[in-house]
């Protein structure tokens, strides 16, 4: 059975957020700990991990193309919100960090054909 949801004013985020889920690997004092990128937007990203740092805690992210600081907004079972300290492209991270779209990626670059004329 399917559930509806409101959405509270105090759940509108200023920036959209786009679902994902890959790898990565959170830095907080000093000690690495590996996460999952659960859902990411220009300026934060969803994490989902074990043992994830407290509530204002400075953090790095770190996954292919995406070195970035940030803070520790809210942590509740497993779950945290991080706000990142600069702005993001969070479809080239998602593009960058996706298994869907290692496809792409490791695909070779196509040689022209040479032309052939028909006399």
């Amino acid at each position: 059975m399917a559930h509806a949801t409101r959405v509270s004013k105090t759940d509108l985020r200023r920036d959209v957020r786009f679902a994902t889920e890959f790898n990565a690997t959170l830095r907080a004092d000093g000690l690495p700990r590996g996460v999952i990128v659960g859902d990411i937007s220009a300026h934060g990203a969803l994490i989902k991990g074990r043992f994830l740092p407290m509530v204002g805690a400075k953090i790095q992210l770190i996954a292919r193309s995406l070195i970035i600081g940030g803070r520790v907004m809210w942590r509740n079972d497993g779950l945290a919100g991080v706000s990142f300290e600069r702005t993001v492209n969070p479809l080239q991270i998602v593009r960058e960090n996706s298994d869907y779209f290692d496809g792409f990626r490791k695909r070779r670059a196509v040689r022209p054909v040479s032309p052939v004329f028909v006399s």
